[in-house]
């Protein structure tokens, strides 16, 4: 790569944020996190980092740049998700009826969990197994240990989030990087 190339190259700031900040945004909010099915946000805040560099980029994207879009794009989105999450735990972790198996936070949670692996056809005495863990889990919980699984899973979903992001970048560099190079100045004139 000759100097003058080197100087044109464009900051990767720009687009890693816009691509980190869309897809940690999108896998934290409530309702619409649901939809991260496969951990589709953090890869689309893959492709659209190595996209909006491409658009800036007057030179073709090889794949190692797509990968390192992908990668501070794929952290960016995994801290944020994290972040958001971790607030809405420890106030659901900070509520005295989360260690209580008859209150009526726990009596909805297993509701809901008997109603979703119903819906999976999962049979009943698999599920009666399924909430009988829960309650265990209740039951022996303290809020420490809690939070440490809450950690230790927010610091696995980060390294996931980057891994599926730097995947999509990757691939989104291999497919819409290449661009084809125009002479710097046009040929002379020929009649």
């Amino acid at each position: 790569m000759d100097p003058y190339e080197a100087e044109r190259k464009p900051s990767i700031i720009k687009p890693v944020l816009i691509g980190g900040i869309v897809g940690g945004v999108l896998g934290a909010l409530p309702g619409i996190s649901s939809c991260n099915c496969c951990c589709l946000w953090y890869a689309l805040g893959g492709i659209i980092s190595v996209l909006i560099y491409r658009s800036m980029a007057p030179q073709s994207l090889t794949v190692g740049m797509g990968s390192l879009l992908g990668l501070v794009s794929g952290l960016i989105s995994g801290v944020i998700t994290g972040f958001g999450m971790y607030l809405g735990s420890k106030a659901l972790i900070s509520n005295p009826d989360f260690y209580d198996p008859e209150s009526a936070n726990t009596q909805e949670a297993v509701t809901a969990i008997r109603d979703l692996y119903t819906k999976f056809g999962i049979p009943e005495s698999q599920i009666d197994e399924i909430v009988n863990m829960y309650y265990s889990f209740i039951a022996t919980a303290t809020p420490e240990a809690v939070m440490m699984n809450l950690i230790f899973g927010l610091v696995f979903m980060i390294i996931i989030c980057t891994i599926v992001s730097l995947l999509a970048g990757m691939v989104t560099a291999a497919i819409a990087g290449k661009r084809e190079r125009y002479p710097e100045e046009p040929p002379p004139y020929q009649p």
